[in-house]
């Protein structure tokens, strides 16, 4: 199958070259129109007369075009190829032809529109079913090679999300290490605590020890939601273990007061303008290991947008325990197949995917400090790998 960088009449950049595109009349001079186009040339052809803002790579085909009308009331659902539609862009007073919004992205409308038009364009060729997302899908059979390739038009565009569409209908973040940058903040409490002669390098190793007897701690504790043993309490507990391990002798007060850096996490950069734009076309919520009080303050503070906050106090259990991920989709009113877990740590993915969702790797080459401690999805063992959330699928 050829790109459209390899297709005669695109130049690599996907722009349109200077090779004049033939007529529909000049295609069935040239070759006779199958059925199937005899049954479908009415029907697009107004769309054909927007190809300016959308492009197709034509094979042997035709061609199919779909406008992008900023500034409509509603979207013509199944009507694109209508003359309605048509003369009222066309007559429209002061219509911008511009399919890039005010922030430069492509409006909703129009990444919709280019959606409902491949998928009508597939039953009309083949009766296939609809499927929502698809936009470079076959279209002709052996007997009419091509592909139809709806390029969208606008340069702003990350790789990941298109204003208005999102790959699944509800995504579940894990927050420390993933949405939270947890290593800087308690760093620098462990560091004055300690003093102003502190070794980085010990502190840095205190903080990951510190990190690692959580994991292992909570594994240990006898949780329920009616009596339920604070994560804020068991880094308290914790940071006591592992001073005195490393020969750090800090009375109960400074512990005490140092632990609260885990309730002053710190936003990774690309965490509030990621969720805000996946916000905007699908449910986000978190599934953290953590209080509710500590998850409430950190998304007050940072100024996080969710439509739900989720931990495990009110599970009563920690994750990776599998009900936890299962009743989440239940509270989020979405199947499993139609959720994704967000997380920088296998474990947590590995356990999602168990009960049936799909999952997002982020990797976070810091989380733990330094680059030779970060994780990383190397095997490409999950469903999708970003490093950045405004790339997520």
């Amino acid at each position: 199958m050829r790109g459209a960088g390899d297709h005669p009449g695109l130049r690599p950049d996907g722009e349109q070259s200077h090779h004049r595109r033939r007529t529909r009349a000049e295609h069935r001079d040239r070759r006779g129109t199958p059925p199937a186009a005899e049954q479908r040339d009415e029907r697009y052809e107004d769309a054909e007369h927007h190809h300016e803002d959308v492009e197709d790579a034509e094979g042997e085909c035709g061609g199919l075009g779909v406008p992008a009308q900023k500034g409509r009331q509603g979207r013509h659902r199944g009507g694109l190829g209508k003359q309605q539609a048509h003369d009222q862009q066309r007559d429209a007073p002061g219509q911008d032809s511009d399919p890039r919004a005010a922030d430069g992205h492509l409006t909703g409308d129009a990444v919709f529109d280019a959606i409902e038009i491949v998928t009508e364009f597939r039953q009309v060729v083949h009766g296939v079913p609809p499927e929502r997302g698809d936009a470079s899908v076959p279209v002709c059979d052996a007997g009419h090679i091509g592909v139809l390739v709806l390029r969208l038009r606008f340069g702003t565009a990350r790789a990941g999300m298109l204003q208005g569409v999102s790959r699944y209908d509800a995504y579940i973040f894990d927050v420390q290490g993933t949405l939270m940058d947890f290593h800087t903040p308690v760093t620098r409490a462990v560091a004055e605590a300690l003093g102003t002669y502190a070794d980085p390098a010990t502190v840095g190793d205190l903080v990951r020890a510190w990190r690692s007897d959580y994991y292992e701690r909570i594994l240990r504790l006898d949780q329920s939601v009616e009596k339920w043993y604070r994560v804020q309490d068991s880094y308290v507990d914790g940071l006591g273990d592992v001073c005195e391990q490393f020969g750090i002798d800090l009375p109960e007060d400074v512990r005490i007061e140092t632990a609260r850096a885990w309730q002053r996490l710190e936003a990774w950069p690309d965490v509030r303008p990621g969720l805000k734009e996946l916000r905007s076309q699908a449910v986000v919520s978190t599934l953290s290991n953590t209080d509710m009080a500590t998850m409430i303050r950190l998304f007050r503070e940072q100024q996080l947008e969710a439509d739900a906050i989720l931990t495990a106090e009110l599970f009563g259990a920690f994750k990776p325990e599998r009900f936890l991920y299962e009743r989440t989709c239940r509270y989020l009113g979405v199947d499993p197949s139609r959720a994704a877990m967000v997380a920088s740590h296998p474990y947590d993915l590995r356990a999602a995917r168990e009960v049936g969702l799909n999952t997002v790797f982020v990797y976070r080459p810091l989380e733990n400090g330094r680059v030779e401690d970060a994780v990383d999805d190397t095997e490409g063992e999950f469903d999708h790998r970003i490093e950045d959330l405004q790339d997520i699928p």
